[in-house]
């Protein structure tokens, strides 16, 4: 995949945090990456090895075009899903607006990115959905929703990667534990709560954003040519207790 000519990657959420990390770490490998953020400017921006452009993951019709323009840029054989909200909702709550619109980012968002990219993707590609420990700690009752659109990006993966594997292509999903990036309001909260799962972490400490892309860029590569339909959980441990 890295020797690959004009091979592209596109990864959504690029501009930030993990999704950083990501971009910096596919580009050293070798190849060219399309940073997908709603941040980023509306028209392509090219600075050699990272292209950017604005893309907001609930405008279907945006997604399609902006898969259709990146196609003519090389050949796509790396997606990763890394673009995604919190909004804190806990189970006795209405979901409100904000929820919705959590959903739409990070489960459609990204099942709809799979759907536009996949038929473009050249056998031997790839595709990582990052999901979130959240998915597994329901005691974090101010995220209850959040970990839920994360358990429902994970069985996305699995019926995803049970469709596109005849076609050459894989899909996985990575949850990361609590990762030392700039976080929201809504993030800090669970963070630095009393009580918080952070204080179980069996590595002693948060994981870092080069640390979850370099995971990312092993599910992506020939390494990982037997793994189909798993979430590998990068937690420092925290799931051990």
């Amino acid at each position: 995949m890295r020797n690959l000519a004009s091979a592209i990657a596109i990864v959504t959420g690029g501009e930030g945090g993990i999704g950083a990390a990501i971009v910096s770490r596919l580009t050293a490998g070798g190849l060219r990456v399309v940073s997908a953020d709603i941040a980023a400017a509306p028209d392509l921006t090219d600075d050699g090895a990272v292209i950017r452009r604005r893309l907001d993951l609930t405008d279907a019709a945006g997604i399609d075009s902006f898969a259709a323009e990146v196609s003519t840029l090389g050949t796509i054989v790396a997606l990763v899903n890394c673009a995604g909200i919190i909004v804190e909702c806990t189970a006795e709550e209405a979901p409100g607006p904000g929820v919705r619109r959590m959903l739409d980012i990070n489960v459609l968002g990204a099942a709809h990115m799979t759907a536009a990219v996949a038929p473009l993707m050249r056998r031997g590609g790839a595709i990582v959905n990052i999901s979130s420990i959240s998915s597994r700690l329901p005691e974090i009752a101010n995220a209850v929703l959040y970990g839920a659109s994360k358990s429902a990006l994970e069985t996305y993966t699995r019926a995803s990667a049970r469709a596109l594997a005849p076609k050459g292509i894989r899909v996985n999903s990575l949850a990361p534990g609590f990762i030392d990036v700039a976080m929201t309001d809504a993030m800090r909260t669970i963070a630095y709560s009393e009580g918080s799962p952070l204080r179980r972490v069996a590595a002693g400490r948060m994981g870092t954003a080069d640390e979850i892309a370099a995971c990312v860029e092993f599910l992506l590569s020939d390494q990982a040519s037997y793994v189909v339909g798993a979430t590998l959980v990068v937690d420092g441990g925290l799931a051990l207790n």
